[in-house]
């Protein structure tokens, strides 16, 4: 079969009609100038084709015999060659690139304009026409004569990634002769001897041009590098296009996630900007606050995973390698029945499919830590690995020893130590992809000591260590129907401990869970416009506490309990928990732009002693008015057990119930085109059943029975919640986001005492203090985030991050009544008459900057940074430090502007 040839307009077969092969067809509208300008210049001759390529046919197609066009776009600059072209329509996607590559090949002859070589624009059909050949013309008797042998061969490669490049066209002296198939090789037969001019081109990379020499009998086989300046155009006509089912849910692409200011690069901490998540108390970050609610209330998911710790410790960076991510999904509330055991917000990470088909590598080095990545491809499987280890142990001791000291001066220096590691293999037999996914932290802080005459030889340490695997199988049943299984080993080990021996103190908690999560997920198109999916997650943890530390003892019971700190007690407990949920959604579509999600779960909670179970139903609305236009509601009910040490048997109450929420969200989604869209959400959230702190004390046979915790805490949080966003595209030069969130979080609960000298929580009196309403800790009635990256030129990019953020409540204990303790010639506070969260911390602002210079060489990509925290400078107050007489107070500022240099570079 072949390809016919059509034109579309008079000049252009008066320009091209002798010089077009007989098996292509294309047109040309040259755009001209408007005859409304002054002097209007004129376009004194049109660019004519010198050199056509011709497409190839891809295959499905020229099998049906279906035909088409592409309508495209190109930029001819003013030596004839193609600088730029844009898809502006195709009958059928499949046509699209092929057409492209073919006329980034083509050469023309310089338009004129006032009688000057200029570049030009025009509009340019290329045709596809599936043709039987002429009856005879096969099997002709003639044999063709032999063809000449190869005398030129190669392979054409993207710059920096290696990847080979299909379709680039090789001409040679303006000539096309070849084009690279699907591994990136070429063959040309029959060159003359002697020096030829040799031009590679491709659709989305720069043309490359050179000389080569040929030689007599001798083959030169050659490899080139070309560099990317573009991607393929339609990559954005499906943003629009994707499946949505939530109300609240952002999602954030891998383009938007590795280079936001402030985030030390970590794409996980991307979701710190977005709305509905606070800020944390301190600056480094690393807790989810969602709508004002306790960072225990909500979940992290990496493949289904729960995580209990996605942060390094202190909220540096995240445990997982940029490499492996494809996306994010944040939820700040009215998430779907497939997630449980969260009343606030969830994050599900994805990792991507790993498809390098030859060895990939990234490296990054910058002041706070390094990491390493690699991808090899072994047969039918894929193994992609990675490590991280921070060395600020390193760094510091260094610059204490150029600190000077007197002979009787020491120091102690509390640094993070961390490092993490991946590995995941990833295959796939007949219609089951398996994934093996390995990962892992560890997470300490080393106590760094410049000795002295006085040194007390305190030790003290803090360890953090996780380690999981997952296994996965992904069956696709058939196109309508995918059966997802999963199975994950885990072990969690928190370890704290500070002694001295000249001080005789020992003290320690240990806290080792081992853990295994099963989960089933199915998902089925049962007909045109009903989806069914349906699931079930097991989770069983094992996990043994030790504590050696003051225990109160109690002395006497008249009239309220009175303690004595000074024994140092081991306690000992083993804690089971096995916590199943099951649950079933379908995805509804009455009538067109009308979509309803209801779902339902259940969910059994065996958490040590205490035990419950729920039902809680949730349902999802969006209805699309017009094309740009979405309405949407939703509303469910979301329960979670309790923290363990507040059902212990021990220091807890197991007779607690499920701490639950109400979710009510209404919004609206606009879009002002492909790219720039605003999300509006307004917010009720009513929480109930929350943990408060009771003083009850009951006495039975002369043995005091302390309640210590109840289920009569509640909670609300509301408010309004705007993101206006604009998304990154190929070849753009800009995107960002500016988020707002105006909200209130309140409390209301029991504090049975705020003595400073003893601290809240335990029976401290025999009558129970009435429930009272108070801010949250976390409310934060105004968050603002601005978030914007450019493309500069000579390959560099800059971003900006700007936070607006008001200042979290507090109890201002200066306004308490203090307390001097003679014995102890010690002072300590009464604020018991103050009211609970009534100071707030002033506003935070800040903004950080960052450079990246990027680099393309023939096998490897480079690039340097420069990331700049608080690049004004700005004095924000975290917290405050009470005198001694808690008669004055002063801020505890956070860390000035801070600059990080960091280099990276791939292969």
């Amino acid at each position: 079969m072949f390809l016919s040839r059509s034109l579309s307009s008079a000049l252009l077969l008066f320009l091209w009609a002798s010089s077009l092969p007989a098996f292509a067809a294309i047109d040309e509208q040259p755009t001209r100038p408007s005859p409304e300008e002054a002097p209007a210049p004129q376009l004194t001759k049109p660019p004519a084709l010198l050199t056509f390529v011709e497409a190839l046919y891809p295959p499905e197609l020229l099998a049906q015999g279906i035909d088409g066009d592409v309508l495209m776009v190109i930029d001819i600059d003013a030596e004839g060659g193609v600088e730029l072209i844009e898809v502006l329509q195709s009958s059928h996607p499949e046509f699209a690139a092929p057409a492209m590559v073919a006329v980034a090949g083509f050469t023309f002859s310089p338009a004129e304009i006032d009688n000057q070589p200029s570049a030009i624009r025009i509009q340019y059909r290329y045709r596809f026409v599936a043709q039987t050949p002429e009856e005879g013309e096969e099997g002709a008797a003639d044999q063709p004569p032999p063809p000449p042998p190869i005398n030129f061969q190669g392979v054409i490669l993207e710059a920096g990634v290696r990847e080979p490049i299909v379709g680039a066209v090789i001409s040679v002296n303006g000539k096309a002769v070849a084009r690279s198939d699907a591994t990136g090789r070429f063959e040309v037969r029959g060159l003359p001897p002697g020096q030829v001019k040799v031009s590679i081109s491709s659709a989305y990379h720069e043309t490359y041009t050179l000389r080569e020499l040929i030689l007599e009998d001798i083959v030169l086989v050659a490899r080139y590098y070309l560099v990317r300046v573009s991607d393929n155009p339609f990559q954005t006509v499906v943003r629009g296009k994707i499946d949505r089912r939530e109300v609240a849910r952002i999602q954030l692409s891998r383009e938007e996630l590795s280079k936001v200011p402030g985030t030390f690069g970590d794409p996980i901490r991307v979701i710190e900007n977005l709305p509905g998540m606070a800020r944390t108390p301190g600056g480094l970050g690393g807790s989810l606050l969602v709508r004002g609610a306790n960072p225990d209330d909500s979940q992290v998911y990496i493949d289904g995973i729960e995580v209990p710790l996605i942060y390094h410790f202190g909220g540096l960076t995240s445990i997982i390698n940029a490499e492996f991510l494809e996306n994010i999904d944040f939820y700040p509330g009215g998430f779907s029945a497939r997630y449980g055991r969260a009343i606030a917000g969830i994050v599900d990470v994805k990792t991507r499919d790993l498809d390098c088909k030859i060895i990939h590598g990234s490296a990054k080095i910058d002041l706070v830590d390094s990491t390493a990545y690699i991808c090899v491809p072994l047969g039918e499987w894929t193994v992609a690995a990675a490590a991280r280890r921070s060395y600020v142990d390193v760094l510091i001791p260094k610059i204490l020893e150029r600190i000077p000291r007197g002979e009787d001066e020491g120091s102690l220096t509390l640094v993070p130590v961390y490092w993490d590691y991946q590995l995941k293999a990833q295959g796939k037999i007949n219609q089951h992809t398996l994934d093996v996914f390995l990962f892992g932290s560890r997470d300490r802080f080393k106590l760094l000591r410049s000795t002295s005459d006085e040194d007390n030889a305190i030790n003290f340490g803090v360890r953090i260590e996780q380690h999981r695997a997952l296994l996965r199988d992904r069956f696709r049943i058939s196109p309508k129907a995918t059966f997802t299984s999963s199975l994950t080993p885990s072990r969690t080990m928190i370890q704290f401990r500070s002694q001295s021996e000249e001080l005789d103190f020992d003290n320690s908690f240990i806290l080792d869970t081992h853990g295994l999560e099963w989960r089933e997920e199915l998902e089925v198109e049962l007909f045109d416009g009903v989806l069914f999916s349906a699931g079930m997650d097991l989770d069983f943890q094992l996990a043994t506490i030790r504590l050696n530390f003051p225990i109160p003892t109690e002395l006497k019971q008249f009239e309220t309990p009175v303690f004595d700190f000074t024994n140092t007690q081991s306690f000992s407990e083993h804690y089971k928990s096995f916590n199943h949920g099951y649950w079933a959604e379908f995805v509804l579509e009455p009538s067109a732009g009308l979509k309803i999600i209801p779902g339902l779960r259940l969910q059994r909670f065996d958490q040590g002693a205490m035990q419950d179970f729920s039902v809680q139903p949730r349902i999802t609305g969006r209805w699309q008015v017009n094309e740009r236009t979405v309405l949407k509601g939703a509303f469910g009910i979301y329960d979670k057990a309790p923290e363990p040490r507040f059902v212990s048997r021990t220091s807890g109450n197991p007779n607690l119930l499920p701490l639950r929420a109400q979710h009510y969200v209404l919004g609206i989604e606009q879009a002002f085109s492909e790219l720039l869209s605003l999300d509006l959400q307004f917010f009720y959230n009513k929480r109930y059943r929350l943990v408060s702190p009771s003083s009850k004390v009951e006495y039975v046979d002369g043995t005091a029975q302390y309640e210590w915790y109840n289920s009569d805490g509640s909670g609300r949080a509301f408010g309004m919640e705007i993101l206006l966003r604009y998304l990154p595209q190929p070849n753009g030069i800009f995107y960002g986001w500016l988020s707002y969130t105006r909200s209130r979080s309140t409390l209301r609960d029991r504090t049975p005492s705020r003595d400073d000298s003893r601290g809240g929580g335990g029976p401290q009196n025999s009558a129970q203090p009435a429930l009272e309403t108070y801010l949250s800790d976390f409310d934060q009635p105004h968050i603002l985030t601005l978030v914007a990256q450019f493309e500069l030129p000579w390959s560099m990019e800059l971003g900006f991050r700007f936070r607006y953020v008001s200042g979290n409540p507090f109890t201002d204990l200066t306004e308490g009544l203090p307390i001097y303790d003679a014995d102890g010639d010690s002072y300590s506070v009464d604020a018991s008459g103050v009211e609970r969260n009534s100071g707030r911390i002033p506003a935070f602002h800040q903004l950080d900057a960052r450079l990246d210079k990027n680099f393309t060489f023939d096998t490897w990509k480079g690039a340097i940074f420069i990331e700049v925290l608080n690049a004004y400078n700005a004095t924000n107050v975290e917290n405050y430090q009470y005198s001694y007489d808690y008669a004055q107070k002063i801020p505890i500022t956070l860390f000035p502007i801070a600059p990080v240099l960091g280099v990276k570079g791939s292969f």
